[in-house]
């Protein structure tokens, strides 16, 4: 991957670790895609984009080649990353060794912060005989994670809705840039109390069904951010090293266990996906015994909210 060698390295030399997160509240990911299919990452924490290194726009160069890949941080310039009425507008020319490198950059929240879109452009000149632009680059992100935690919704493969929270919390990561190591986010996904029908086989044969109570259920997903990285060998994706279980007893002497694994949270067709199994089971205790109820296993599909 090329990164922008001239305006980019330049400011981020220059900011050095002295940069710092310009708004308090809460911090919210933002991720999709460019025109050309390469990934977009934008964090933004109150009304600004941070200012650390993890906010990123990719894009496609020269005759738009993969050898050709560039990639823009607009969280390393001081100042310009204030969304105002929700739009940020950025432009800079910079003056260096061997030619100049002019960027424009611009982003709109939209539908309540929930997407953002935006535009990216670079064109720079005296670096070679002919000027290398990268045309106006679009994209389309969405709010898929949050500090306080993101909605995401879908539903198991035996039609009934499903709802989860997507939040994260940032820890000390493994980049260490300028004598200061970077923070990565790590994220938890939970799904709330519901209720999931059940059919529980007596001792005399019979069925008996009831609607029983799953319990909430909570699990750290692994892996890499990363979604659609295209300049790398393989997407990243998060998933659930081990799967979320919980048991839950209600008043009629319902006992159920229940267990969430998120198979694969990247992106899948046309946006972010979490993809996994909801899987249930227990015994209903009564006067004439205890019945067990058969296990249940469905699919999800679930989607940012």
């Amino acid at each position: 991957m090329l990164r922008i060698a001239g305006l980019v390295a330049a400011a981020a030399l220059a900011a050095g670790a002295s940069l710092a997160h310009g708004t308090t509240g809460g911090e919210t990911l933002y991720y999709g895609k460019t025109t050309q299919g390469l990934g977009v990452y934008i964090p933004v924490k109150g009304t600004e984009i941070p200012h650390d290194l993890r906010a990123y726009v990719l894009s496609w160069m020269y005759r738009h080649t993969r050898e050709a890949t560039s990639e823009f941080h607009p969280g390393i310039f001081p100042g310009a990353t204030t969304f105002r009425n929700g739009r940020l507008s950025f432009h800079k020319r910079e003056k260096l060794s061997g030619g100049t490198i002019e960027v424009w950059f611009q982003a709109d929240l939209k539908q309540g912060g929930k997407v953002m879109t935006g535009s990216y452009r670079e064109i720079a000149t005296g670096f070679s005989p002919v000027p290398r632009t990268t045309g106006t680059v679009r994209f389309t992100a969405v709010a898929f994670a949050s500090e306080a935690g993101r909605e995401w919704t879908g539903a198991t493969s035996d039609a009934k809705p499903l709802r989860a929270t997507l939040r994260y919390r940032l820890v000390p990561g493994h980049a260490i840039i300028n004598g200061v190591r970077e923070t990565e986010p790590r994220y938890t996904i939970a799904v709330p109390a519901t209720t999931r029908p059940l059919a529980c086989r007596n001792a005399d044969g019979t069925t008996t069904r009831i609607a029983a109570s799953l319990p909430a259920l909570s699990a750290e997903l692994s892996g890499t951010e990363d979604f659609a990285a295209s300049f790398l060998p393989k997407a990243g994706s998060l998933s659930t090293l081990v799967p979320a279980s919980a048991t839950a007893t209600d008043s009629r002497g319902t006992t159920t266990k229940a267990e969430l694994a998120v198979k694969r949270l990247t992106w899948q067709g046309s946006g972010l996906a979490a993809t996994g199994t909801l899987s249930y089971e227990g015994s209903l205790t009564s006067e004439t015994g205890t019945a067990a109820c058969s296990r249940v296993v469905s699919t999800f599909t679930l989607r940012p909210h």
